[in-house]
């Protein structure tokens, strides 16, 4: 806890570099103000003095800006040490429920400890686990498949399964498996990411969680007109838009939206500080995708083999019948396709081409 002593201690540390610093100019200050009332005329006495002054003010600042953000770190540190024994006694309570350790099942543990770990890390349903099983089909070891790695998501998950004693989902697992050699001993891993349209993102992840939105898990699938209605309702419509910001820059310590993405390319890597990362864009197609995955393995070739599609799903007949009803209102698409995330990803032609798709559609609806 941050006690009193603690605050005192951390003050007198920070105050420590410059008091001596401090002292010295302000003893040399008065000596130099004193003999210059002798020798120097009247106006450039004042002048000295003011100077003098201001100086002492300026460094008298920076000490007490260096003491706060020495207690702003400390209150970062102690939050933060605060969340990870919170989370460890979440995953022990729920390993007591469940009869089970999430953290040392073998079936989650690295298999080969001393290879890079490979983690598919992003937002659901933007086409990754084709990524997956072709990497998986190659025999690397260590292939991981996560959604969340952020101390306060990981602790609403496991706080939600306890309360509805249900158990976490697979990718939840090995998250819950993975943020202790992942985020505190910072082991190198090769992170692979992918975006893809916001609005196609969240109908799919809309239907794939479908159960959640409903006042009762087991009432079933409705009709297409209610479930349209329970879409604008009852979804989450800014996770695509968020999900960097709040789950992937604060974990990977970097923000992607300070290098630019390369349209044309599509596909982007960038180093971190304990390991590398692919951005990968699911529009570009299965070729370009492969390609950068090969640069990635250094491989010769690539090939994605596609799978967990929604043709594949009991909800397939519903979701094609919503996805040819649903008319978005203009203001829906205007905050998809000025968000960051698209702004970022995707070119002006292509959002122009989404934005006159829904206003055809519109107008269709209007006729």
């Amino acid at each position: 806890m941050l006690t009193h002593n603690r605050i005192q201690n951390i003050i007198s540390k920070s105050l420590k570099f410059y008091r001596g610093r401090r002292l010295i100019f302000a003893v040399g200050g008065i000596v130099f103000v004193t003999l210059s009332a002798f020798y120097l005329d009247k106006v450039f006495y004042l002048l000295f003095t003011l100077t003098f002054l201001i100086c002492l003010l300026i460094l008298w600042g920076n000490s007490i800006q260096t003491m706060s953000e020495s207690l702003s770190k400390s209150i970062r540190l102690n939050t933060k040490r605060e969340k990870i024994i919170t989370l460890i006694q979440l995953i022990a309570q729920y390993a007591t429920q469940k009869n089970t350790d999430v953290i040392t099942q073998k079936s989650v543990l690295p298999s080969q400890d001393d290879k890079p770990y490979i983690v598919i890390y992003q937002m659901g349903k933007v086409g990754s686990r084709s990524i997956e099983s072709s990497i998986s089909a190659l025999k690397y070891e260590n292939v991981y498949h996560i959604h969340y790695l952020q101390l306060d998501n990981l602790l609403r998950i496991l706080t939600e399964r306890l309360e509805s004693n249900r158990k976490v989902s697979y990718h939840a697992e090995r998250s819950l498996a993975l943020w202790k050699p992942l985020l505190i001993e910072r082991r190198y891993a090769k992170y692979i990411t992918i975006v893809r349209n916001p609005i196609e993102r969240n109908f799919s992840a809309f239907f794939h969680g479908y159960a959640n939105y409903l006042p009762d898990r087991n009432e079933g699938y409705r009709s297409t007109s209610e479930s349209i209605k329970l879409f604008f309702e009852s979804y989450e419509h800014d996770i695509p838009l968020t999900w960097f910001n709040e789950e992937l820059n604060p974990v990977l310590n970097i923000n992607i939206f300070d290098h630019p993405f390369p349209v044309e390319q599509g596909y982007q890597r960038l180093q971190l500080p304990n390991g590398e990362l692919l951005i990968l864009k699911l529009e570009t197609g299965n070729s370009v995708m492969e390609r950068a995955l090969a640069e990635f393995f250094n491989l010769t070739e690539f090939t994605i083999v596609n799978s967990n599609e929604a043709s594949d799903r009991s909800y397939n007949n519903l979701y094609r019948d919503f996805k040819a009803s649903i008319v978005l209102p203009e203001a829906y698409v205007e905050r998809m396709l000025n968000s960051q995330y698209t702004l970022h990803f995707y070119s002006d032609s292509e959002r122009n081409k989404i934005r006159e798709y829904w206003d055809k559609r519109r107008n269709q609806n209007l006729d």
